[in-house]
């Protein structure tokens, strides 16, 4: 016991270096559901903004009393790099050294136990991303004025074990997955979604359940069904984009002899300091709720593809969107969730792709 102590202290300080904020599929696009509708107050009131030192960056539903669906990625954020492939690979072998004796790692024991391990430190990586991480309802900021209704905290998150091996594949290729579940934990049937246990009762919003199984295998190719969502108000990559253009057209102007050049890299690198630090500010203000209404495209075993409907744009869920419902509306008028935002599109408003849930 002693031992695995130590090896998730060494990940905790790991893991409070990581960002595990949405980062699935992200783009250079600012804006949250595009071309969507802004929610008023009191509409789609079990959907939630999980945000973390203020800030918003995923959504998700409140099913019943005690529980929110989200995406497993909100909480369990997979490299996007090379460099940071490298770092979770080093975090989570210098870690299994602490429980493993004989100068045993990760890649010198048998498969099930190697991914036995890295199953501890994901659900340890998940609970510590969710005890800074806050449920709050509300609308976002109307008129300046600020409509959160409450805060709750997590008590617990559970994410599904095929998910978890698609993030184990991602960084430690050497670990041979059967055939079988390979097909399950391929980046589009790994069950990207994360359920969500709250440490207080929510007895005063009424929930949006999950559908039925039945009334789930009876949604059709063509039909209308509603995304809600407190996308971010600027892509954070879109920040880092500029940030770093900034720094090569500083070199540039370093190097840059002729004077009519360094003017004009001068006025740019002005433009873009001032679009930085505007966009900065903006992405740290609370986000907006939005809902727009989409159209099935596809439906597969494990998950629905959606496109914009009918609002002669084109729509879409975008960042900080990732694990808002997807809603349909029964024949006796009732709303259900049947699936949670789990991809865009990388151009945001061309299409989703949602992640199947129903009511077990």
């Amino acid at each position: 016991m002693n031992k695995l102590i130590i090896a998730l202290l060494t990940l905790s300080l790991f893991s409070c270096s990581q960002k595990n904020h949405d980062t699935a599929d992200t783009t250079f696009n600012s804006g949250s559901i595009v071309n969507g509708m802004q929610v008023q107050v009191g509409q789609w009131e079990s959907v939630v903004s999980l945000q973390a030192g203020g800030n918003s960056f995923c959504t998700g539903n409140l099913i019943n009393e005690n529980t929110v669906y989200s995406a497993a990625h909100c909480f369990i954020s997979g490299p996007r790099s090379e460099q940071e492939v490298q770092y979770f690979r080093n975090a989570f072998i210098d870690a299994s050294k602490n429980i493993l004796s004989n100068g045993d790692d990760l890649l010198s024991v048998d498969k099930d136990t190697a991914v036995q391990i890295l199953f501890v430190f994901i659900d340890y990586m998940a609970k510590q991303q969710a005890s800074s991480t806050t449920i709050n309802f509300g609308v976002g900021k109307r008129d300046g004025q600020n409509h959160k209704v409450k805060t709750v905290e997590i008590e617990e998150v559970k994410i599904a074990d095929t998910y978890k091996k698609l993030f184990i594949s991602g960084i430690f290729p050497e670990i041979e997955f059967t055939a079988e579940e390979k097909v399950e934990i391929g980046p589009r049937t790994a069950k990207d979604v994360a359920i969500v246990t709250l440490k207080e009762a929510v007895t005063d919003i009424t929930p949006i359940p999950l559908i039925s199984k039945a009334d789930l295998e009876d949604i059709s190719v063509g039909q209308e069904i509603t995304l809600t969502g407190f996308g971010a108000k600027i892509d954070p990559i879109l920040i880092y984009y500029v940030y770093q253009t900034i720094l090569k057209n500083n070199q540039l102007f370093d190097e840059e002899s002729n004077e009519q050049k360094r003017e004009q890299l001068k006025k740019e690198i002005d433009e873009l300091i001032e679009f930085y630090n505007e966009a900065t500010q903006l992405s740290q203000s609370e986000s907006d709720k939005n809902t727009v209404n989409m159209k099935v495209t596809s439906i597969n075993d494990k998950t629905i593809e959606v496109v914009d409907n009918k609002s002669g744009k084109e729509a879409g869920a975008c960042h900080g969107d990732s694990g808002g419902p997807a809603f349909v509306q029964l024949p006796n008028g009732e709303w259900r969730q049947f699936a949670v935002i789990a991809q865009k599109n990388p151009l945001c408003h061309l299409g989703n792709l949602l992640m199947k849930v129903h009511q077990e």
